[in-house]
């Protein structure tokens, strides 16, 4: 790149061009990192390219101040922070989705749960009623029983006191 300065800020203008894009027309396939890591890399790679084009535009191609320069690069600290940064942004939308699933899960067991809980309690309303016309039949039927014995017994003595007026006839 630093033979021909010119064209090298042809190519990191179109490269900051190209990066500076919306995400909006990347593909998920191409880029999947997220929205916060995507802005990152925007501004990362805009900056990059003004500090290039920046130097390139000067005569002196040199670092100012190597020794700072080479312990920058060296414990690349801004770089390092960068990468961990886009890391727990990316575990927390990945722990994220995780967590809305387990919801929706939930939510669809719950659903599950509410519908027997409803057809159990419809089922235990019409044993109810079923119990209750059954009691009423039982008692019903007592009371004939009752009366049938009431007859009976009434009926036995009229045949016993029958008898006994036969006999002593």
């Amino acid at each position: 790149m630093l033979i021909c300065p010119k064209t090298s800020i042809g190519v990191m203008t179109l490269l900051s061009i190209a990066v500076a894009a919306p995400r909006e027309t990347w593909n998920q396939k191409q880029m999947p990192l997220s929205a916060f890591a995507q802005d990152m890399e925007v501004v990362s790679a805009a900056h990059m390219a003004k500090g290039l084009l920046t130097k390139l535009a000067t005569d002196d191609l040199g670092p100012e101040n190597e020794a700072d320069l080479y312990t920058s690069i060296q414990n690349n600290e801004l770089s390092d922070k960068m990468m961990e940064l886009v890391k727990l942004t990316s575990d927390l939308e990945s722990s994220n989705e995780e967590l809305k699933g387990n919801i929706e899960e939930g939510q669809a067991q719950r659903d599950t749960l509410q519908t027997k809980l409803n057809s159990l309690a419809q089922n235990l309303t019409f044993k109810g009623d079923e119990s209750f016309v059954l009691n009423v039949r039982i008692k019903k039927f007592c009371k004939e029983v009752e009366k049938i014995a009431d007859n009976y017994h009434s009926l036995l003595k009229q045949t016993e006191e029958l008898q006994q007026e036969d006999l002593t006839d």
